[in-house]
């Protein structure tokens, strides 16, 4: 039996209240009170007691589209994606969908999904693995929605491939952004949907028709809206429009300062309400890593990466370095949330969306200790996945 943890002196955040002080009791891994006062005031004497005075007590975030970080992608092996999932915590991050994108070939992204779902059978510390989100490989070849997709890479879709992704995966497919627009791509999303997988459009150029019939379909979820689809214009409003309209679009967007305005974010948030948007990091294999170029073989190209920016030389922005808690933090201090309403984006909403809410995405009795206690700012101090402790600031884990 795991010992008994006491979290007080905080500021708890609930999906329905704010508790400070408050007092957590974590049992076995699991959430079994939430309330406020502290130990003194209850007398409690047993278990460890960690003191968070003076800092917050949040949910930790739940990542349903992230490649990589530290130099490696999911699935590159079985060593890497485990060591990624230890270091995922740093961030917040305590539930994650690792995605596979396109490859050069076929056999190397059944290959990923494999050593995904080995880790996630396995492993027991880090981040934990909810399932997997195939970001591709059936996108448009278009130069404005493929971002920075190789276009040798990318392939129409093609329900055999549906068919080996899930084998591959034990059933564990949980998300698969598409093109809505291809050849092939309907009977797909019909199909995916039907075996009860979020199907995501992205990298696309489909027109709003396109997009709304894909819908009636079963498309219902968006791949980093705004980012890799046709501009929005007011005669021809395209994928951006029935995203911004349709009730049955789940809106993923990126709050990392580069991809997407503060502004744009308060019209996803004006159009689609605080219940039908999710955040999501996109980190790719160079979040982590230090300011510099770096080769990618692979896709033949230089990355640059730069802070909280990474970018192909000479062209397009290369996916996400940026760590979701700094994500938070714009939404907080930049769009004007207040916290409690932001962790909805980045806790309740994506749990709910891959069907995960039951036991992940919140403070809440008989849920999964997976909590986060951070300062203003949002840097995380001590991070506990499934009561274990998985980070603490300024500890050595070297």
């Amino acid at each position: 039996m795991k010992t008994q943890i006491v979290i007080q002196g905080g500021e708890i955040y609930t999906p329905f209240n704010i508790f400070s002080p408050g007092l957590i009791y974590i049992n076995d891994g699991k959430i079994t009170g939430v309330e406020r006062g502290t130990v003194i005031d209850n007398k409690i004497n047993r278990g460890d007691i960690v003191d968070a005075t003076g800092l917050k007590v949040i949910p930790g975030f739940i990542d349903s589209h992230v490649h990589g970080r530290d130099g490696f992608n999911f699935g590159d092996s079985v060593e890497s994606t485990s060591q990624m999932l230890v270091n995922m915590a740093k961030t917040g991050v305590t539930g994650v969908l690792p995605t596979i994108g396109a490859k050069p070939k076929f056999e190397q992204i059944l290959e990923s999904i494999k050593n995904v779902i080995v880790v996630k059978e396995k492993s027991k510390i880090g981040a934990r693995i909810l399932g997997i989100h195939m970001e591709g490989p059936s996108f448009s070849k278009d130069k404005v929605a493929r971002g920075s997709q190789p276009v040798q890479f990318l392939i129409e879709p093609r329900l055999g491939d549906l068919y080996k992704f899930i084998e591959a995966a034990k059933g564990q497919i949980k998300k698969i952004s598409i093109a809505p627009e291809l050849d092939g791509a309907l009977e797909y999303i019909k199909e995916a949907s039907k075996l009860g997988i979020i199907v995501s459009a992205g990298h696309s150029m489909a027109s709003y028709e396109e997009a709304m019939l894909a819908v009636s379909y079963g498309l219902n979820c968006a791949t980093h809206s705004f980012n890799g689809m046709m501009p929005f214009h007011h005669r021809e409003p395209g994928l951006i429009g029935a995203i911004l309209t349709c009730d049955e679009i789940n809106a993923e967007f990126i709050p990392d300062g580069q991809h997407i305005s503060p502004v744009a974010i308060r019209l996803l948030l004006r159009c689609k309400g605080l219940n039908n948007l999710h955040a999501v990091s996109d980190n790719t294999i160079y979040a982590g890593l230090p300011n510099g170029e770096y080769k990618d073989k692979e896709k033949d190209r230089v990355v640059i990466k730069e802070e909280f920016r990474a970018y192909v030389k000479g062209g397009t922005l290369a996916g996400s370095v940026c760590p979701l808690n700094y994500g938070l933090k714009i939404l907080v201090y930049e769009v004007g949330l207040a916290l409690q309403d932001a962790l909805k984006l980045f806790c309740v909403n994506p749990a709910k969306l891959i069907g995960a809410y039951d036991y992940k995405g919140s403070i809440e009795p008989g849920k999964d200790a997976d909590i986060l206690i951070v300062d203003d700012n949002f840097n995380i101090h001590k991070a506990f996945i499934n009561g274990e402790l998985a980070y603490e600031k300024n500890r050595n884990y070297e």
